[in-house]
């Protein structure tokens, strides 16, 4: 799988379907369509995701902690907490 693919069942926010496979786009539009009602769900599931995962802020503090966690001085920590 794909790390989007990935992504995307992690956080049960959509349907994917493997490349060069017409049977199985067929099974999951199907699929879709039998399950609209969590469309909306999904969708806000999405959203949430975007925000907690994947916003800039949590970038930076992802990116922070690794920096200061892996520095061997004072010095170079705080720089990083001035940069980031």
């Amino acid at each position: 799988d794909s790390e989007l693919a990935k992504v995307i069942e992690e956080d049960r926010v959509g349907w994917t379907v493997a490349p060069n496979d017409p049977e199985a786009l067929l099974k999951t539009i199907y699929r879709i369509y039998s399950e609209r009602s969590k469309i909306a769900e999904m969708s806000a599931d999405a959203r949430r995701a975007a925000v907690k995962k994947y916003s800039l802020d949590e970038a930076l503090a992802k990116y922070r902690k690794s920096l200061t966690e892996n520095a061997s001085d004072n010095d170079l920590k705080m720089k990083v907490d001035k940069i980031l």
